[in-house]
């Protein structure tokens, strides 16, 4: 059981504040009793926070003790009020009322406590609390409680509430005592219950001792009350304190030697006691002497008739064992040594409620002793082979396990506990036994349980042995039947009853040979088959008189599960043999080859992961419809449907996530259609559907709105949402002739459709055919633009508007074509970014502009601070491979990582996967800095500033443009300024093309910037230069923060 604490921190502060109003109130000479009221409602709060903290199951103990306290606290607060308000120098008797309900309040709590220490009792610290009160108790009764009672100046009333007193202190210290001596360890909190009910008996005996001098605040007296409340105080509130309250685990009982010194000397005490009296000369005691010795004579009986008990217990376990040793060795069966050991349980442990021995190593062995004749056989079994598996590592380790409630009702012994302890053999758990009942708990009881297991193993492998014996032994018998046979043989009498059946029976079948033994065989086939298993076996009957020949069939025989199972059947009649007298029934096993052919043939026209009918079937089903068409004039229509985003869910999720999301997809596909519709799965994430029927072209679009909608509903795979839109193309037979036309032309659709953003639907058009063309060429132009080395990086500054230093570069990737001369991203980069090109062309950006940046830096071009810009795809940035490739690329050119920044878009945060959460944390620890690229235009949500690892912003170009005659530009621009000084972000303005754009910008906040007004995006070569002269000096003529156009060229709303 875990340790269950309290925060410290709590116990040191009451603690140190009783202890600080404690030392003041005795230190002072005339303390005044607002402070002694303090100091109680202390110590009752200490308790009843304790209370509440404690879990809702062992809140009433401490609950108990806290009234108590509280009691105590309310008897001082009446008392100040009748002496220092009411002036009544001594209250009557009936105000010590809240003081004499504190003492049976405080036991039944300690006693509640000690219960739960100890739910199944502890018979020995019980007698020994007993015997310890009954030798205080008299010591108390002669000093204190008679010297009252014979008082003749006491009034009945003050002697009966005085001498309760003392009987009180006595039933909280015998209590108490009973918790102290459970075994286990010490708890803090308990000694310190006992420091404050020690000190409570003190103050109280003090008290009685000096009555008649009357009592005064300060006095000594008040030491031991003030122990009493800020030791319980601080009892409830320390860090152990819920441990008080846990069931102490059983141990082997040994009392230490200390508890038996204790034990031998406290019934001295009344011997002791009339010793004194005869040498003072006064008797006046015998009686109660003589009554309390006879009473620790007969508890100190109990305690070593409990001792005896143990022994005997200890002796009779040790001879049931060797009784139960000797009996395992003489069984020869599992059954036998289940059975036996069952009983021996039963006798070892005493009252049990349930008992089950379970073995399941070659076979189902079982001893249940509730097991019910109209149940079934394997009840007990499968309920200890189950709680056997679920703490197999305990068992392995420790041999047993104690059960929790919820599992005790499993078993059907709620209120009961139950030990489980394994059987090992050759290091495997082949067998476990379950015991139910009082005491199961007991250390002698698990050991003598444990030692059982042990010589059930060896039983079980003395039957192992004794059955392969029997078997070498009837091997000479059936030679002549098995050495030739693979397959299940079994051999039936003239009547066609089973004899004899081959160990493979169980193998395959799961027959036990004693249940099929006198059953005929034509019984044991499925019932389709028993009037030709019948004829099988006459037919095989009537062929000795044509001579030895088998007859040859085909029988399906139920497994023991139901399941039936295909053979090959070949009946050889050897009643005239010698040694079979029987026919000879070879059952060969085709289950696997005929389930094979089926599945096969399932499989040739179904997709294996969806079960949905695949290209094959598909065109099939499309060609027949077309034919159908033909004959009866209605429309037919073929959508494609393809996933957006599917490989982003394979890459970042993992396959078996998106294998999962195309099952449901076709799941949700199937509900959608009607039922003569075809939903198939021509491979990857493409589905189709085939719809006949159709009165006209836009229902199909109608049908295919159906479905695109019932995509974008997103999916619970594994727990978590994912979001499969799709893009749905859309063909008619107004335009195809055949199947692979509408499919052709459906495909041509749905790449339409994702032109269009996805998560939509577009029906075929002849001028698609064109746009399909010229995608296909510029794939192919892209493919060779890699392989010829036919892509370059241009370079725009940034630079600063503080001063005109060149700051960082961003790199730019241009097309240099071979026919259509230097492309910008714009024509191009949609289609990288849609194919698999992404990544190998983003590393060659990477590779490229940090080289770039790694020679300027050699060169002496630059300073220490300047960065290299590199925009990544989100494609590329969820590769899991990405950080490995960044930092050896930096490694390689040695440029340090906060030499490069890679600029992202606010599309890939909005995605939120965790992979590429964790490619961001990777670069980001590693010094690579983030920055959202184009801020403003997508979802812009503050908490990715606090959620992802982002340095910078770039203020979007359109913003930027819009500074001069926008105020709402100027007002958004000057927002995300705060919001980047806010988060100390770095921020970038795009698209600077105006010097009145810089003065804004410089105004605003806004301290780096780059665009057309500074340099266009040039190749490396004029960067260099323009690094050396241009950039410097033309910010030196004209001050960018004075807002004076620098002489250059201006280029409005041209695109990087």
């Amino acid at each position: 059981m875990a340790q269950r604490r309290l925060p410290p921190a709590l116990f040191r502060c009451y603690l140190l504040l009783f202890a600080v109003l404690g030392t003041t109130y005795v230190l002072l000479d005339n303390p005044t009793r607002l402070l002694w009221t303090g100091l109680s409602v202390l110590g009752f709060l200490g308790c009843a926070v304790g209370a509440t903290i404690q879990p809702a199951g062992y809140r009433t103990p401490w609950w108990l003790l806290t009234i108590g306290v509280g009691a105590l606290a309310t008897g001082d607060a009446i008392y100040d009020f009748l002496e220092n308000v009411l002036h009544q120098a001594s209250p009557a008797p009936f105000f010590d009322i809240p003081y004499l309900l504190m003492y049976p309040i405080l036991a039944l709590g300690l006693a509640r406590m000690a219960r739960a220490r100890t739910p199944s009792g502890d018979g020995s610290a019980l007698l020994d609390s007993a015997i310890l009160t009954v030798s205080v108790g008299l010591l108390v009764w002669i000093y204190l409680a008679r010297p009252f009672l014979e008082d003749e100046k006491l009034a009945w009333t003050i002697k009966v509430v005085s001498v309760a007193y003392p009987l009180g202190d006595l039933l909280v210290l015998a209590v108490l005592a009973r918790l102290l001596l459970v075994s286990g360890e010490t708890l803090g909190s308990l000694r310190l219950l006992a420091v404050g009910a020690v000190g409570l008996t003190v103050s109280d005996i003090l008290y009685m001792m000096e009555f008649g001098d009357g009592w005064e605040t300060g006095g000594l007296f008040d030491i031991g009350w003030l122990f009493f409340y800020g030791a319980w105080g601080a009892a409830a509130l320390h860090p152990d304190m819920p441990r008080l309250t846990d069931p102490v685990p059983a141990q082997h009982e040994v009392t230490p030697r200390w508890r038996l010194a204790l034990l031998a000397l406290v019934p001295l005490i009344p011997p002791g006691l009339l010793f004194v009296e005869a040498l003072i000369g006064i008797a006046t005691d015998e009686v109660v002497i003589a009554l309390s010795s006879a009473i620790l004579i007969l508890l100190v009986a109990a305690r070593l008739n409990g001792a005896v008990a143990t022994a005997r217990n200890s002796t009779r376990r040790e001879a049931v064992l060797r009784r139960v040793s000797e009996a395992l060795v003489a069984v020869d069966s599992r059954d036998d040594v289940v059975r036996i050991a069952g009983e021996a349980v039963t006798e070892l442990v005493g009252a049990t409620h349930r008992v089950v021995v379970a073995s399941w190593r070659d076979g189902q062995d079982v001893y249940d002793s509730d097991s019910d004749p109209t149940a079934p056989t394997l009840r007990g079994h499968q309920l200890v082979a189950g709680l056997a598996q679920r703490h197999r590592e305990v068992l392995a380790t420790q041999r047993f396990a104690l059960l929790d409630r919820s599992q005790q009702a499993a078993v059907g012994v709620p209120d009961h506990r139950v030990l489980l302890v394994g059987v090992h053999r050759e290091g495997a758990l082949t067998g476990a036994i379950l015991v139910a009942g009082r005491g199961v708990e007991r250390p002698d009881t698990i050991d003598s349980v444990c030692a059982l297991s042990t010589q059930i193993v060896l039983a079980l492998d003395s039957a192992e042995a004794a059955d392969l014996e029997l078997q070498r032994k009837s091997e000479a018998h059936f030679r002549s039947l098995i050495q030739n046979a693979a397959d299940v043989i079994v051999t039936v009498d003239r009547d066609f009853a089973v004899r004899f059946q081959t160990p493979s029976a169980y193998s395959l079948l799961g027959w036990e040979p004693a249940e099929t033994a006198g059953r005929p065989l034509h019984e044991l086939v499925v019932s389709e088959d028993d009037v030709r298993a019948y004829t099988l076996l006459r037919r095989a009957a009537a062929a000795k008189d044509r001579g030895p020949a088998s007859v040859h069939g085909e029988l399906r025989l139920a497994d023991r599960n139901g399941e039936p199972r295909v053979f090959e059947v070949s009946c050889s009649n050897l009643l005239d043999d010698p040694h079979v007298h029987g026919i000879v029934v070879t059952l060969h096993d085709v289950t696997d080859r005929r389930r094979l052919e089926t599945q096969l043939k399932h499989q040739a026209f179904h997709d294996p992961l969806t079960e949905l009918p695949n290209r094959s079937l598909f065109l099939d089903r499309v060609e027949r419809a077309l034919a159908r068409r033909g004959r009866h004039g209605e429309g037919v229509a073929v959508m494609l449907i393809d996933l957006d985003d599917f490989k982003l869910v394979n890459d970042t999720r993992g396959h078996g996530v998106g294998d999962a999301l195309l099952v449901q997809v076709a799941e949700r596909l199937r509900r959608t259609v009607r039922d003569e519709d075809t939903c198939a799965r021509l491979g990857g994430d493409e589905f189709a559907v085939l719809m006949e029927g159709l009165t006209s072209d836009a229902e199909s679009e109608q049908f295919a709105e159906r479905i695109s909608f019932a995509l974008r509903q997103s999916f619970t795979v594994e727990g978590e949402s994912v979001s499969a839109g799709a893009s749905i193309g859309v063909a008619t037979t107004e335009h195809a002739k055949d199947a692979t036309d509408l499919l052709r032309q459906s495909d041509l659709a749905m790449y339409a459709a994702k032109d269009a953003g996805g998560s939509s639907t577009a029906r075929y058009r002849p001028s698609m055919q064109d746009t399909m063309h010229a995608r296909a060429q510029l794939a192919r132009d892209l493919e060779r633009a890699i392989r010829d080395h036919e892509f370059v990086l241009h370079y725009q500054p940034v630079v600063s508007l503080d001063d005109g230093r060149l700051l960082g570069a961003e790199a730019l990737i241009r097309w240099q074509h071979p026919e259509r001369g230097l492309l910008l991203p714009g024509g191009f980069i949609d289609a990288v970014e849609r194919s698999e090109l992404a990544i190998a062309l983003g590393q060659w950006v990477i590779e490229e502009a940090v080289a770039q940046a790694a020679r300027w830096r050699e060169a002496g071009t630059v300073g220490p601070d300047f960065r290299v810009n590199v925009n990544v795809a989100p494609r590329q940035l969820a590769d899991p491979g990405l950080v490995d490739a960044v930092l050896a690329t930096l490694e390689r050119h040695h440029l340090p990582p906060e030499g490069l920044v890679l600029e992202i878009t606010e599309r890939v945060l909005a995605g939120n996967e965790p992979e590429t959460i964790e490619v961001m944390n990777r670069l980001h620890r590693a010094g690579v800095r983030l920055v959202l690229d184009d801020f403003g235009t997508g979802y812009s949500a503050l908490s990715y500033l606090r959620r992802f690892p982002v340095s910078g912003l770039k203020i979007d170009r359109s913003f930027v443009s819009g500074l001069n005659t926008s105020a709402d530009d100027a007002a958004l621009v000057e927002a995300i300024v705060r919001l980047a000084q806010t988060f100390d972000l770095d921020l970038v303005a795009e698209g600077v093309e105006t010097g009145s754009q810089s003065l804004i910008l410089s105004r605003l906040g806004c301290r780096k910037a780059q665009g057309y007004l500074f340099a266009p995006p040039l190749p490396a070569g004029d960067i260099t230069h323009r690094l050396a002269y241009d950039l410097y000096d033309a910010h030196a003529r004209v001050p960018v923060a004075a807002g004076v156009l620098p002489a250059g060229p201006t280029r409005q709303g041209t695109p990087s």
